[in-house]
């Protein structure tokens, strides 16, 4: 073999030892890559699963709470009960009404089934303000999904029109009646310190600012501007 055989030999050998050695490389870093991914992956279902379990506890939770607030199982039962809440409620705040219809019976899946009512009323202020205190305060799983207010024809009260949707969750154990206690949702301690935050309100005047109070010097001083 001659000096040139041997070199273009040993010429070819390293070319295949590098073409075997970075192969072998990115065989080896596909290989790692692959398992990082893995491994990404591996802690990003683990961190799902770990939200997933306490979405899930939170829910159970939720779902134990929303079953203690709900009407009666019996829908017949918790229209009624309901229905006769809500008159007691408007007659207890001095408003006057015809009555309370229940307008819908919706149920959603095997989740809870929604009963909505209407109601029109007429009062004033106070009324409508004691009314509205005592619905919030009710902790049942309830919500006025309207309220309308206007001025009556003689424009001394106000009319008013409610719509009203109250939950029956399933599953849960009430058999009669509605909640009872505090909800804890208003802002105020109770219904006096609301009736105090409306006085001399009129709902359909545009309010008006009181003047801010005039700042009179002291005697002896002058409010001129001083020399340019």
């Amino acid at each position: 073999m001659t000096q040139r055989e041997k070199t273009l030999l040993a010429a070819t050998v390293g070319v295949i030892v590098l073409w075997g050695g970075w192969t072998l490389w990115g065989k080896y870093s596909a290989a790692l890559a692959n398992r990082e991914g893995q491994s990404r992956q591996a802690e990003r279902d683990l961190r799902t699963a770990r939200s997933e379990v306490v979405l899930s506890t939170r829910a159970k939770k939720n779902l134990e709470a929303w079953r203690e607030k709900s009407l009666p199982q019996n829908i017949e039962v918790a229209q009624t009960a309901y229905r006769g809440w809500l008159m007691d409620c408007l007659k207890e705040a001095g408003l006057e009404f015809n009555q309370v219809r229940r307008t819908a019976v919706k149920p959603y899946g095997d989740a809870y089934t929604a009963i909505a009512f209407t109601a029109h009323a007429e009062g004033d202020l106070p009324k409508v303000t004691r009314f509205l205190y005592r619905f919030y305060s009710l902790p049942q799983l309830h919500k006025l999904t309207q309220l309308s207010l206007r001025p009556t024809a003689d424009g001394g009260g106000i009319s008013m029109d409610i719509m009203v949707e109250a939950l029956v969750v399933n599953g849960t154990d009430r058999t009669e009646g509605v909640v009872e206690g505090d909800s804890g949702r208003l802002a105020l301690e109770n219904v006096d310190a609301y009736l105090k935050s409306i006085e001399g309100r009129n709902l359909f005047q545009r309010y008006t600012p009181p003047a801010s109070p005039r700042v009179v010097p002291p005697a002896g001083v002058q409010n001129d501007s001083p020399p340019a």
